[in-house]
């Protein structure tokens, strides 16, 4: 396969391109927008253009996942009940009639809690930041990001705060996506999946109650689907799974680029730190972290993507970070700059992020409680999480100097 008259000899490899994701994507720009992977026998979309042309195309459709876990049940002879059952609940998983029905659902859900998780988050938030302030130190992965979501739903659902650890997902995601996930990736995560299901289903089942549930069980039953305890506890867990990691990425590779941006050293509260301002800030940070990796599709009939023809049955990787960083579209892309506008941190078209105007707020929630601890530095032992699907740090330790 050839592109521009050039063969495309570059080896496109998934977990070396999530360790160092910009230098190995930017050696594929000199080949177009789109680029043919002949060992992967797929399409990959680099450019913000092309991006923006695969989320609006109809004819290229998401990969549908459960179908995915249910052939490979078959297949191996793995049981993927709980995999196969979350993943039922997950929009991004389906097109058509039930991606319409579960982007009602997250919508009704999120805009009838979007202001108990705000309250919810500036009281964590606070709470998790003062540790830090008075240790003058912590793991601003593990001991911050890694917690708000899960702390807050736990709180929603009744969950012990003992026991909210459990709600954790990170190892789950590689398996959960199942793209390039190995049979113990997928094992791995359907077996955790199962252990939060149980969790979740057996605190509704209690018939303990509370605003939250009930808002859950509204949801559903105004978007016309069932309302039962094994429903509500699905759509939980896809809850926890679709804000956990993405709310985490968010936000480690969000300060530790601010970090970079600072030489190692911030205080959000300078005006002459040299960072945009305000929200700004927020969709700059969303723009370089690009928490989702990419997201996979196939043609359901000939098409086009900028000017490049695919064929019916043709799958096509729209890699978010690379589209990100599309130099075109985002001059000097690895410096945080005011005023961009047009990054794709949450999809769109019909796969646009429902969440988009929450994680916003919550992000703003965070740089306004950064900015008030004292000075920020950086310190060894900063890791990235080896995770296919989302772009997170697992550590990111930080010390924190007191304002004089």
């Amino acid at each position: 396969m050839t592109l521009w008259g050039t063969p495309v000899t570059l080896d496109y490899n998934h977990r070396a391109v999530s360790e160092t994701p910009q230098a190995l994507l930017d050696p594929f720009r000199e080949y177009g927008d789109v680029v043919w992977l002949p060992k992967l026998n797929r399409w990959l979309v680099l450019s913000q253009p092309a991006a923006m042309e695969t989320l609006r195309n109809s004819s290229l459709q998401v990969l549908k996942r459960r179908d995915m876990a249910l052939r490979l049940e078959d297949q191996v002879g793995l049981n993927l009940a709980a995999l196969s059952s979350v993943l039922n609940w997950i929009p991004f998983s389906h097109d058509g009639a039930r991606h319409s029905d579960l982007r009602e659902a997250f919508g009704r859900l999120l805009t009838s809690i979007t202001a108990d998780y705000l309250k919810a988050y500036e009281d964590v938030s606070s709470e998790l930041l003062e540790k830090m302030r008075v240790a003058e130190q912590g793991d601003f992965a593990t001991g911050y990001a890694d917690r708000l979501h899960l702390e807050i739903v736990g709180r929603f659902i009744g969950v012990p705060p003992s026991e909210r650890q459990k709600l954790a997902c990170h190892t789950a995601l590689d398996g959960f996506i199942l793209n390039n996930a190995s049979v113990r990736e997928i094992r791995d995560a359907n077996t955790q999946l199962a252990a939060i299901l149980e969790t979740v289903h057996a605190l509704i089942s209690s018939g303990q109650s509370s605003p939250f549930l009930e808002k859950v069980g509204d949801a559903l039953r105004q978007t016309g689907l069932e309302d039962t305890p094994t429903s509500r506890s699905e759509c939980i867990v896809a809850l926890i799974v679709l804000g956990d990691d993405t709310q985490a990425g968010a936000l480690t590779v969000g300060l530790a680029s601010m970090l970079d941006a600072c030489d190692g050293a911030l205080c959000l509260d300078a005006a002459d730190n040299g960072l945009p301002k305000g929200q700004s800030l927020v969709d700059e940070v969303l723009r370089i972290a690009s928490p989702v990796k990419n997201s996979a599709r196939y043609a359901t009939e000939d098409t086009m993507i900028c000017g490049h023809a695919i064929a019916k049955g043709e799958n096509v990787t729209l890699s978010f970070q690379a589209a990100n960083f599309d130099p075109k579209a985002f001059p000097c892309p690895h410096m945080l700059k005011d005023g961009r506008r047009g990054h794709v941190a949450f999809g769109g078209a019909r796969h646009l992020c429902t969440a988009m105007p929450l994680v916003r707020k919550t992000l703003a929630i965070t740089f306004r409680h950064l900015a008030t601890i004292g000075r920020i530095e950086a310190r060894p032992g900063r890791q990235l999480a080896a995770c296919l699907t989302v772009h997170r740090y697992e550590h990111l330790p930080i010390r924190i100097v007191p304002e004089p």
